[in-house]
């Protein structure tokens, strides 16, 4: 049986089949349709590993597990929920995807940046992504969280590949400003108002799911990359593509490979990020109420 995948974010593009999946945006958006109604969010939130706990502050009519939106898969990494909220925050209606689908699981790049192309087709305008990372610098310890600048790709792979197009100009989506300024200044008010700080620096994609070698992590902080993941760049890829404008913050959960003696796990990835879940969310809510 053939397949039916949309590629990001136009019903004019289309990329090459992926096997066993019958699916499309539209499939997922009817769905969510079926089951909340013409619920019309201004603002996509997306919450990363051991983070969901920053939505505290928002105001929940429906919640939606992944497993009920076709082409999403249950969230399998621990630190990820796998649900999708619609509510209001801060006087926004907004969408939260608590957790995601990583590359480094197997999914495609149509299920992992499908949360991007679901918000763009309910009419978002303003995409919020955070994620965990680790740190390449002394001056961002585990606890801080970061604004992110500026990306480095260095998964191997992009989602944009594959995807063709009845209009060239939109094969190649411009990232001179992936990173909304708008947004990032927005942010830095929100923190100032709030009397915490907010760093800024490049996030370095990786494929994962092993952590970076010392090797890696030298050559890593030498090309500018101040904090590593195994997320996010995609989605703001695509993000960029669909017209949204994107910012994202990250928390360091760990100083990377070489930093410091012992070794990385995830169980301290997630207690970090559980530990300054509320900080963040009183960034995002401030930041909501300014925008």
């Amino acid at each position: 049986m053939t397949s039916r995948t949309q590629g990001p974010c136009d019903s004019s593009q289309t990329r090459p089949p992926i096997s066993g999946e019958l699916w499309s945006v539209d499939d997922a958006v009817q769905a969510i349709r079926d089951e909340v109604g013409d619920f019309a969010p201004e603002v996509m939130i997306l919450l990363g590993s051991g983070l969901s706990g920053a939505s505290t502050g928002a105001d929940i009519y429906y919640t939606m597990p992944y497993d009920r939106i076709p082409g999403m898969a249950p969230a399998r990494v621990v630190g990820h929920p796998g649900k999708l909220l619609f509510g209001s925050w801060a006087n926004r209606t907004v969408v939260l995807f608590q957790g995601r689908n990583h590359w480094y699981e197997g999914h495609p790049w149509t299920r992992v940046t499908l949360p991007i192309q679901i918000a763009a087709h309910l009419g978002v305008g303003t995409v919020m992504l955070t994620n965990a990372s680790g740190s390449l610098s002394p001056k961002l310890p585990p606890g801080s969280l970061v604004c992110i600048d500026d990306h480095l790709n260095f998964m191997g792979a992009n989602p944009r590949v594959g995807v063709t197009s009845n209009d060239p100009s939109t094969l190649f989506p411009d990232l001179g400003e992936a990173y909304s300024r708008r947004l990032r200044d927005l942010l830095d008010d929100a923190a100032m108002m709030l009397g915490q700080s907010l760093h800024h620096g490049v996030y370095a994609a990786v494929s994962g799911p092993n952590y970076e070698t010392p090797a890696e992590v030298r050559a890593l902080r030498m090309l500018g990359a101040d904090v590593v993941g195994m997320s996010t760049v995609g989605e703001v890829i695509v993000a960029r593509q669909c017209g949204l404008e994107c910012s994202a913050i990250s928390c360091v959960t760990n100083m990377a490979a070489g930093m410091t003696s012992g070794a990385i796990t995830h169980d301290e990835v997630v207690d970090i990020a559980h530990s300054v879940s509320l900080r963040l969310g009183s960034i995002l809510d401030t930041t909501l109420r300014l925008l």
